[in-house]
């Protein structure tokens, strides 16, 4: 009997050996080295691509050596940008509405609902200076990654904070963020999964699902404005490339670009401390194909600042300059808003 049973243990050992071997055998990733760590595999293969394109990057800035390079680096990314965003939304009426305000000893809180595309609803604080006189300077203030948005306890006195320094605020809540949840529930009052961040992460995973970006969203929440956008983009970029190029041969370029009042009107402007140029000759600035400078010291088409011009005149506004031989040069220029919807109608009847 006892050796039925040794022989018993002996066929079991064996049976657990063969099974073991054959086990290993069928084990594919047996001997390799790269699958120690197979949880680390993709993370580190989506790593390698990520840190080979930051040195193709590195490798074509360092190649950038005129104004026209920089341009062309602009435009390609503006444009795989909106690519990759599929494109902005169509412009409709922002339908503002005034649904509160909340007065401040220096200024005053209007609590606005607006809609950056129709029935979709932005929830914004806009903070007005009491004191001073209009039109003041203003600023745009995004919000991300708080679950409170607007209503944040610092960021309501960095707000209040510019305003009593003179400046217009407008704040508003990003998607999933103070009121604007996108995934609330009724019966628990918050959000069904937690917190902001959890919000963003799920409502981008609906958005790739259905072949649309979220950022596509949150950008064009706060970049609405009261302007042919195209009209004026192409204005500032000739104005900005002028400024860029006149003082890139400084010590130290600077570019500022703000608004000034006149009388109660706005006033933007774009200035340098560059090449500057004689303002005796301030009459042929805005003719086609006509240049202040050498060709072979800075180059360009002669045709920006007629651009510039018409795309100003279109909106019913004008356009000047003041400047100083090596003291750099600023353009000012005016919109008026009737302007602004001759100009969309323009552009709308030159495209049919």
């Amino acid at each position: 009997m006892r050796s039925v049973y040794i022989v018993s243990i002996l066929v079991c050992l064996f049976v657990l050996s063969t099974a073991a071997q054959q086990s290993e055998e069928l084990n594919f990733a047996s001997g390799l080295e790269q699958f120690r760590d197979l949880r680390r595999t993709l993370p580190s293969y989506l790593n390698n691509i990520g840190f080979r394109m930051l040195a193709e990057r590195k490798a074509q800035m360092e190649r950038l050596s005129t104004i026209e390079d920089v341009n062309k680096r602009r435009d390609y990314l503006r444009q795989r940008m909106l690519d990759d965003l599929g494109g902005f939304p169509e412009r409709t009426s922002l339908n503002p509405r005034v649904v509160g305000v909340l007065e401040r000893p220096k200024y005053r809180i209007e609590k606005v609902i607006f809609e950056s595309q129709p029935q979709f609803y932005v929830t914004a604080n806009l903070y007005l200076p009491k004191t001073g006189h209009p039109p003041y300077p203003a600023i745009l203030f995004p919000l991300g990654h708080e679950r409170g948005g607007k209503t944040n306890p610092t960021w309501q006195q960095m707000l209040g904070s510019l305003a009593t320094k003179g400046y217009v605020a407008l704040t508003w809540d990003p998607i999933g963020q103070g009121e604007r949840l996108q995934i609330y529930d009724e019966d628990l009052r918050e959000s069904k999964v937690g917190d902001s961040t959890t919000e963003h992460t799920i409502v981008g995973t609906q958005c790739m699902l259905t072949g649309d970006h979220v950022a596509r969203y949150t950008i064009w929440d706060g970049m609405r404005a009261n302007a042919d956008s195209r009209l004026l983009r192409a204005a500032l970029e000739n104005l900005i490339g002028n400024a860029w190029k006149f003082s890139a041969k400084t010590d130290k370029p600077r570019i500022e670009i703000g608004s000034l009042s006149d009388d109660g009107r706005a006033v933007f402007y774009v200035r340098d401390n560059g090449a500057g140029f004689d303002m005796a000759y301030a009459n042929k600035l805005f003719g086609a194909f006509q240049r202040l400078h050498s060709g072979n010291e800075y180059q360009g088409t002669g045709i920006g600042l007629a651009t510039v011009q018409r795309i100003v005149h279109r909106h019913g506004g004008r356009i000047w300059a003041d400047a100083k031989p090596g003291k750099g040069a600023a353009f000012y220029f005016t919109l008026e808003s009737d302007g602004v919807e001759k100009a969309g109608r323009d552009m709308a009847e030159a495209q049919a």
